[in-house]
């Protein structure tokens, strides 16, 4: 990661998201659109299909009836939450990892569903209707990380080590030793997959929302505490070794204190088992 243009060109060779993602994101994105559309498209793709109804049937929606088409999980979660689905899915399974790589991906990736799970928390408290965007929005907030992990072994640990000796966080780190950090490096991937620019302005400014446009800040402001939520409930790591603190701006973003983020943490530390099926589903 020590050159810019080597590093675009990495992300550039990272293999395209599959057309049926794409062209599902394009149905839900036209308003004439139905979601039998929807139901049929995502259905082309059986490995997609399967792991889309192994989360809709994981411990996280709750469903009392097993679901086993797609078009049954629109009638009972929305076109919307399935996309969220069938993208997270599809990302998980574009983005290879080598077995030397697996133990640390699978700390992120715990800690990212975490974050996901916290961002839902937030937003049913805040009574934002969202349509389980946040909660995808929370599970790719730390994807940069995770190419670095892949595409950049070498950088990611020298980043981790001197994370680790200074006693900062990730980001830091990353600004103090190179010249991209991992929000960059998503942002020219969501950017190259063409993903809605509310999810790539929302990840963008997580880390400083006073970044963030007027129409976008709220959002990055959720995932801002539901990443801090994340780290203090203990599940996963994020490879921050500083002790996380929440933007004051943040607080009046989103007119909530210090006692709701206390009550949002406890509420996550309940749900771990939750967000290792979640993991476990993805996975599979």
């Amino acid at each position: 990661m020590s050159n810019l243009q080597e590093t675009v060109e990495a992300i550039n060779r990272l293999p395209s998201l599959p057309h049926t993602v794409q062209r599902t994101l394009k149905l839900i994105n036209n308003p004439k659109s139905k979601a039998s559309d929807i139901g049929k498209e995502i259905a082309m793709d059986p490995a997609l299909t399967a792991k889309v109804l192994r989360l809709v049937n994981s411990a996280f929606y709750g469903l009392q009836t097993e679901v086993t088409t797609v078009a049954q999980a629109i009638i009972y979660l929305g076109s919307n939450t399935i996309k969220n689905l069938a993208l997270t899915a599809s990302i998980f399974d574009t983005l290879k990892f080598r077995e030397v790589s697996r133990e640390r991906f699978l700390e992120l990736m715990h800690h990212s569903i975490a974050t996901g799970f916290a961002a839902e928390l937030l937003s049913s408290y805040l009574e934002l209707n969202d349509d389980n965007e946040l909660f995808t929005f929370g599970i790719l907030h730390d994807l940069g990380k995770v190419i670095e992990i892949e595409q950049f072994p070498e950088s990611f640990i020298e980043i981790l080590t001197y994370a680790e000796e200074k006693k900062i966080s990730f980001i830091k780190a990353e600004k103090e030793k190179f010249d991209l950090n991992h929000v960059e490096l998503s942002d020219i991937l969501f950017k190259r997959w063409t993903l809605p620019v509310k999810l790539q302005a929302a990840i963008k400014a997580h880390h400083d929302i006073s970044s963030a446009d007027l129409i976008h800040k709220k959002n990055s402001a959720v995932l801002s505490v539901a990443d801090h939520v994340a780290k203090e409930s203990g599940i996963g790591f994020s490879f921050c070794y500083d002790t996380s603190q929440i933007q004051k701006e943040v607080y009046s973003t989103l007119l909530i204190d210090e006692t709701v983020v206390k009550k949002t943490i406890l509420k996550l530390k309940k749900k771990k088992m939750q967000v290792r099926e979640f993991l476990r589903c993805l996975d599979s």
